[in-house]
């Protein structure tokens, strides 16, 4: 279990990295130290990842992101993301949203971040269909749409984004 809690910090922090807020999930029980947890965290996450778990795939992308448990490779991270948004994992899809808009861990490009994103709100992702807000009401990518803005807002608060 501890390297399940372990994934979890390290998902949180790629979250916070991007720019974003989530919760922390408590500090990993396992006395190990921390690179011990980390590398089996990548064992036990490669098996689920290989039987299909669109969660470990995710997983796996935030550690090669981070460097948690392997060398950071920013490469393989997308790649990972990219496995587990393909097979319908929403935070994954948001996730390359803000890569992509951002320009984190690869090439600033705003219609990757809409497409990516809009695939992200219609698997449910709230914060997506807050960041499509925020980008039609900044103009960002796209033209400034403040009536479009608020579509989107009401979307994300009607799917618990505060």
């Amino acid at each position: 279990m501890g390297s399940k809690i372990k994934v979890g910090i390290v998902s949180t922090a790629l979250l916070l990295v991007l720019g974003l807020s989530a919760c922390d999930r408590g500090a990993p029980e396992s006395a190990k130290p921390a690179d011990a947890v980390d590398t089996q965290a990548m064992i036990d996450l490669a098996k689920a990842a290989d039987t299909g778990d669109t969660q470990a795939m995710f997983d796996l992308g935030v550690m090669h992101y981070e460097g948690a448990g392997t060398p950071k490779d920013e490469a393989k991270a997308i790649q990972w993301l990219i496995k587990a948004a393909d097979a319908g994992h929403a935070k994954a899809m948001f996730t390359l949203g803000v890569m992509h808009r951002d320009g984190t861990g690869t090439t600033k490009d705003y219609a990757k971040a809409i497409g990516w994103f809009t695939k992200s709100s219609e698997a449910g992702e709230p914060l997506a269909m807050y960041s499509l807000g925020r980008m039609a009401s900044n103009g960002i990518g796209t033209p400034k749409n403040e009536a479009e803005a608020i579509q989107w807002y009401k979307k994300a608060a009607d799917a618990g984004e505060p």
